[in-house]
């Protein structure tokens, strides 16, 4: 009996892509949660940035595959976590190119 690969079932089946769930949990301390932030405001950029070129070119850009059912954390990290939620929920965590410009206190995450 051969056994087949993950890869090769869902080829055979037509289902090669698979979601990737995630779930952040951030951790403590003061400073960090700044640092914190900063990645997951990269975060957030770059998924958009996929889904943008995927909507411009869907037959050459990937699909976005990417969920994140759950942010939590501790300390500084839980109000990081608060923060960007709240950025999600109020589409408030555009990418800001220029720190001196005045829209930058658009993006919660900044």
């Amino acid at each position: 009996m051969k056994l087949e690969t993950k890869e090769v079932i869902q080829k055979q089946a037509g289902t090669e892509r698979e979601d990737i769930h995630i779930g952040l949990v951030l951790a403590g301390a003061v400073t960090a949660g700044a640092y914190t932030a900063g990645v997951l405001d990269y975060l957030l950029n770059t998924l958009d940035f996929w889904y943008e070129k995927h909507a411009e070119d869907p037959k050459n850009v990937a699909k976005p595959n990417v969920i994140i059912d759950a942010i939590t954390g501790a300390s500084a990290g839980s109000i990081v976590a608060a923060v960007t939620l709240m950025a999600l929920a109020t589409k408030r965590y555009k990418n800001v190119d220029d720190p001196t410009n005045l829209e930058s206190d658009k993006n919660l995450l900044f």
